[in-house]
């Protein structure tokens, strides 16, 4: 839009143009620390991961167990924060399982019975306890750069399992989804109830287990 000055020429008006800023912006590197179980109830307190009955179960970790657990070391939590300011953005919880090697899981991993023989052979994985980003937070990136710690992690560490084994509930197709584009395996199932679930009584779902190799 312009406007004549009193001289003659055209002089252009003066636009302020309004930015919106994205409170919960992609792109951050995120701060990643072990759960100190003594300091951090303030960061868990407002932790919201969905409303979904696999969302409040994760929610439900995080807010009433992964305190203890660290503290009995029944699991290890870490948590990812903010880069300017102390705002929990997601999290993990691991421990070391045993899994059984089943036919079905050699086969999903074309592992030959010369390199596992014996049906009843085991070995020592990083179990997944609970792993979420906060509701805000999610479809931005997060979840995957949280998981390339968790792989960078054990790669470098002293304790370097071969495989991360997880659960995650069919009916959650997001997780599901996001489990199998970090090239996780679905090698097997059981059914099982959710403790957060919704409808009484509780239903009977379907969990998938899966497993990534993370070296041989």
């Amino acid at each position: 839009m312009r406007r004549r000055a009193a001289s003659g020429f055209q002089v252009k008006e003066r636009m302020t143009v309004t930015t919106k800023v994205d409170p919960h912006p992609r792109g951050l590197k995120l701060r990643a620390r072990a759960l100190d179980p003594e300091k951090d109830g303030y960061l868990l307190v407002a932790a919201k991961f969905g409303d979904a009955p696999w969302d409040l179960e994760v929610e439900e970790h995080l807010r009433l167990k992964a305190r203890d657990f660290e503290r009995r070391h029944v699991c290890f939590t870490t948590i990812f924060l903010h880069p300017d300011r102390d705002e929990l953005i997601g999290f993990y919880s691991l421990n070391s399982h045993t899994l059984e090697l089943t036919d079905k899981f050699r086969q999903e991993f074309e592992m030959s019975k010369r390199q596992a023989p014996g049906l009843n052979l085991e070995v020592e994985v990083c179990y997944v306890v609970a792993f979420g980003v906060k509701v805000d937070w999610k479809d931005k990136g997060y979840a995957k750069q949280m998981y390339a710690h968790l792989v960078a992690a054990l790669v470098n560490g002293e304790w370097r399992p071969p495989f991360v084994y997880l659960k995650v509930w069919r009916d959650n197709s997001d997780g599901a989804w996001f489990w199998d584009h970090m090239e996780f395996q679905n090698f097997d199932e059981e059914t099982d109830t959710l403790s957060t679930d919704h409808e009484k009584p509780k239903p009977q779902r379907v969990r998938l287990l899966m497993a990534a190799r993370i070296r041989d």
